[in-house]
């Protein structure tokens, strides 16, 4: 099963655009989902989740060079039916049109995380994704 994750061809023109504009890139949002792409896919032609689940956080972000780290993170607080993470996916401000854009897709493969409901009496969960993203 795919893992692993890639700047979407979307991401990639959006990077290119905020270069040639001499803009910061935006990032807006993040997403967790149950799907799973194909054997074999092309995880930067995967411009929408196979089985939306529920918003993420996008949190520590922060540059190095030309390096942007940043960890996209789910908590089941608001989790009333249990699901499974299989994928996720980062969105970003396309800086020509300013419309929010798919940036990057991240499929877990054989790594697929449970999530259980949340349950008053017990803390809510948290799963975190660590990201480095490198423009060279």
């Amino acid at each position: 099963m795919e893992y692993g994750y890639k700047i979407t061809t979307n991401g990639q023109a959006a990077i290119l655009a905020a270069l040639d504009l001499g803009k910061p890139l935006r990032i807006t949002r993040a997403a967790v989902g149950s799907g799973a792409v194909e054997e074999g896919a092309d995880l930067a032609d995967v411009h929408a989740l196979k089985a939306y689940a529920a918003e993420a956080a996008i949190v520590g972000r922060r540059h190095e060079g030309n390096q942007l780290f940043m960890t996209v993170q789910y908590s089941n607080r608001d989790c009333q039916r249990a699901f499974t993470i299989g994928e996720f996916m980062v969105y970003a401000e396309d800086p020509e049109t300013g419309r929010e854009t798919d940036f990057l897709y991240s499929a877990l493969g054989d790594y697929r995380q449970p999530v259980p409901p949340y349950i008053r009496s017990v803390p809510p969960g948290v799963w975190a994704f660590p990201l480095v993203v490198a423009v060279s």
